[in-house]
């Protein structure tokens, strides 16, 4: 008999902890640490609440590193063990949704007792939010039109009042679009679906902070949830000085219109043809908004959010240059460029807004630059670089696994070297804009070498080919194009195996301190020029050394036209002779694939115009006629 009634206990004992609700109450100054301890003593009493010890919240107040509650963003890997979090500071409450980080309540409270009414009305309300039973609205950001500094910024306060008493009406849930990126930052098979639930069938409400000469004119604007139909309008004028909270009050007496039915589909659609229009106008706030909100209704839209969070990132340093402190710049450039990254690693594709963002951001990031940077900071942008180059790489496999294969026909030998080429020269542009060469040393550079190796094997074929007519060169292509291994290819384009116009080595250093990171890098570029100088194609061989040259140079020649004549220096007249050896011997036994390059020599920054050169000049055009048959005017600098 007893055992029986202990058994009985139990299972009320366990119905009781199935049936109760997990609770963070987060306090961050002192005085809501205060009122935290007394409101938890309250809770305790209710069966149906289960609060975190203090051991506990202070653990999750280290992890979010919560400074401003305004700047709140909700976390829902910190809250996955509660079911209700909440923030105290300035006597201010709000009260998050664990599960999906939509804001429940926002109240100002003095006491303990009006803390713990709010967490009993947060719970309420989160009841009838899992049950589906509130209305659901998604706020747009207010857009400001023509106001003055001082009237943007009472819009902005009204903004947050509006959020707030929209917010703690029981029978609406506000879904703030600017806390998505946060649930998006790293989607998955359930966030996607809860995201997609959540905000399916919400109506959209745009407010709108016009002049007007009594005072701030908002204006709100209820849509359909696919953007395209206005439901419902309101206008109020707030007079001068007066108290925004007992007006707003006033304004929103009225209620929403009735939901209109669920059309996901559309709904996205509309949300990424509004975040493309955004951001051609310059609105990367409302295009990130909009864009997580068609992610959020339908994941196949993420190709789009990494698009455009990588253009976002790409222009996120030079248009809030001077606005911010530096670490803060940085950090938002590094956190955009990150989860575009992960984007296209999950879709395994390489949009080229992300290559840009990397080669236009990544070169700010010096070394200089680097070290200012907090260290996690530090290592989330080098596991972005990773990120983004193994993701490049993965895209551009195919070139290699072409240049892999065999093949029996010559012809097929040129596109598998055309394969490699291309591999080499589009990873060789991603990596020139970063300020560490081992990426371009670790991704391209094995590559190189079999490309000379296997380049030097069929040089006599490449020059023979070269040679031929357009119809032939077309002719032979086209046996090629139809092989199933080659579709890849542009059909149609009869391609140019000379490729010494290709980015092949590294060469963006433009930095004069001599530190262990620049050299290293010029280390990896002189070694890259050294190994293009191994090549037995004559154009090729012939770049090779003219940038070899220019960087054993320890000073740089004059830049300017009038100074073009001015005498050279002994090191500039030991390297020219040296190149003009150099080239005389590639001339008189390279083969050139097409014929001889001579005039683009001139880009080098090597003064091979110099009067003093022109007899070496003369040298070298004779080679060129003498053993290939070809004269160049040396871009009018021959006399």
């Amino acid at each position: 008999m007893n055992k029986t009634w202990l058994f009985l206990c139990l299972l009320l004992w366990a119905g009781q902890l199935v049936g109760q609700v997990r609770i963070a109450l987060c306090p961050l100054d002192t005085e809501s640490r205060n009122q935290a301890d007394l409101a938890l003593a309250e809770l305790s009493a209710d069966h149906d609440i289960a609060c975190l010890e203090r051991v506990e919240i202070d653990r999750l107040l280290a992890e979010a590193r919560l400074a401003d509650q305004s700047d709140f963003q909700p976390d829902l890997q910190l809250m996955q063990n509660v079911e209700l979090f909440i923030v105290l500071q300035d006597s201010e409450l709000q009260a998050f949704d664990a599960t999906t980080g939509v804001r429940l309540a926002s109240h100002k409270i003095d006491t303990a007792t009006e803390v713990s009414h709010a967490v009993r009305q947060a719970l309420v309300k989160r009841e009838r939010f899992v049950n589906n039973q509130l209305r659901k609205l998604s706020l747009l950001p207010m857009t400001p039109v023509n106001l003055s500094p001082k009237q943007e910024e009472t819009a902005r306060k009204l903004e947050n009042i509006l959020s707030r008493h929209l917010g703690n009406r029981p029978d609406l849930v506000l879904l703030e679009r600017r806390h998505l990126m946060m649930l998006l930052s790293e989607p998955g098979a359930e966030t996607s679906e809860l995201t997609s639930q959540l905000f399916a069938g919400a109506l959209l409400l745009k407010p709108t902070a016009l002049q007007d000469p009594k005072g701030l004119h908002l204006r709100l604007e209820y849509f359909t949830p696919d953007g395209l139909t206005a439901l419902l309008k309101g206008n109020y004028v707030f007079p001068h000085d007066c108290d925004l909270e007992q007006h707003i009050q006033k304004f929103l007496q009225h209620n929403p219109p009735e939901i209109a039915p669920e059309d996901k589909p559309g709904e996205a659609r509309a949300f990424i043809y509004e975040a493309w229009f955004a951001l051609s106008h310059s609105l990367p706030g409302d295009a990130l908004n909009a864009a997580a909100s068609a992610v959020a209704l339908d994941p196949a839209y993420e190709k789009h959010l990494c698009r455009i969070l990588a253009q976002v990132a790409g222009e996120y340093y030079w248009k809030n240059s001077g606005k911010m402190p530096t670490t803060a710049l940085h950090a938002g450039a590094i956190s955009h460029l990150q989860r575009a990254a992960r984007l296209a690693a999950k879709h395994h594709f390489f949009p080229k807004e992300l290559g840009a963002a990397l080669s236009r951001y990544g070169e700010i990031v010096t070394e200089a630059i680097l070290r200012l940077l907090p260290p996690e900071v530090q290592q989330q942008w080098r596991d972005t670089v990773e990120l983004i180059l193994t993701t490049r790489q993965n895209d551009l496999a195919v070139y290699l696994r072409l240049a892999d294969l065999p093949g029996i026909a010559w012809t097929d030998r040129f596109f598998s070297l055309q394969a490699r080429a291309m591999y080499i020269h589009l990873m060789t542009k991603q990596c020139d804009k970063l300020w560490d060469y081992s990426y371009w040393e670790r991704f391209v550079e094995p590559e190189l070498d079999k490309y000379i190796r296997e380049s030097n094997e069929l040089l006599p074929e490449m020059a023979k080919y070269q040679a031929l007519p357009l119809a032939e060169k077309e002719s032979f292509c086209r046996q090629t194009w139809e092989q199933e291994r080659f579709r890849s290819f542009p059909a149609g384009k009869v391609f140019s195996l000379d490729h010494s116009y290709w980015s092949l080595a590294p060469s963006h250093i433009t930095e004069k301190k001599m530190t262990p990171l620049v050299l290293a890098n010029l280390a990896i570029r002189h070694r890259a020029l050294e190994k293009l100088t191994c090549s037995r194609n004559l154009n090729l061989a012939l770049v090779a050394h003219a940038k070899l040259a220019v960087l054993n140079l320890t000073t740089d020649p004059p830049q300017s036209i009038n100074n073009r004549i001015a005498e050279l220096t002994e090191e500039e007249k030991k390297v020219l002779d040296d190149f003009f050896d150099q080239a005389a011997e590639l001339l008189s036994t390279a083969i050139c694939v097409g014929s001889p390059n001579l005039s683009s020599l001139v880009s080098y920054r090597l003064r091979l115009g110099h009067p003093d050169c022109l007899e070496q000049r003369l040298r070298l055009h004779e080679l060129a006629i003498r053993h290939h048959a070809c004269y160049h005017s040396w871009g009018h600098i021959l006399l």
